[in-house]
């Protein structure tokens, strides 16, 4: 019985969501290679520089997210190493701002993301985890501009290395 029930909860999701396909062994060790070597980087310098609350130090999950697109999507524009500075470095920016006009956190909150996601659009510099980065600024009402500088032109810096990096080992 249980077993019918679960072979057609099963069915039915495989009908709204086709499975995944699948990766080469080799291309799935990369990528997990790749991703582990530039968090440990990332974490390794929050740990032994950074002075982050445990509210900021969510902003590691955004450089994670960061991170594992780099080495999904090596050949996407989403994801070059330029694009990776100029949207974190903006997103941030726009969060700041909104965490001191709006005393309101969730207006604030919806504020950011709009303004990020317009200004990304016209500067050409989409970059998705950006957005979570503006999320998590103003959720954790970061008020103090050096965050900017640490840890997110820092962390961001390394990201951006790492997508270099990558498409280097690409083309090589």
């Amino acid at each position: 019985m249980l077993r019918k029930l679960l072979h057609k909860m099963i069915s039915f999701l495989d009908r709204l969501a086709p499975g995944q396909s699948s990766v080469p062994l080799r291309k799935a060790l990369s990528i997990s290679i790749g991703v582990g070597l530039t968090l440990f980087v990332i974490v390794f310098l929050n740990q032994a520089y950074g002075t982050l609350s445990s509210d900021e130090s969510i902003v590691v999950a955004v450089f994670g997210v960061s991170a594992l697109l780099i080495f999904l999507y090596p050949k996407s524009k989403l994801y070059a190493p330029l694009t990776i500075l100029e949207a974190n470095l903006f997103a941030s920016c726009i969060a700041f701002v909104c965490v001191y006009l709006f005393s309101a956190p969730l207006l604030g909150l919806t504020i950011a993301i709009l303004s990020t996601i317009l200004g990304l659009y016209l500067l050409d510099r989409i970059h998705p985890p950006a957005l979570f980065l503006a999320l998590v600024i103003v959720m954790a009402r970061v008020n103090n501009v050096d965050f900017l500088f640490y840890p997110v032109l820092v962390d961001s810096s390394i990201l951006a290395l790492a997508s270099y990096l990558n498409h280097s080992f690409l083309r090589a």
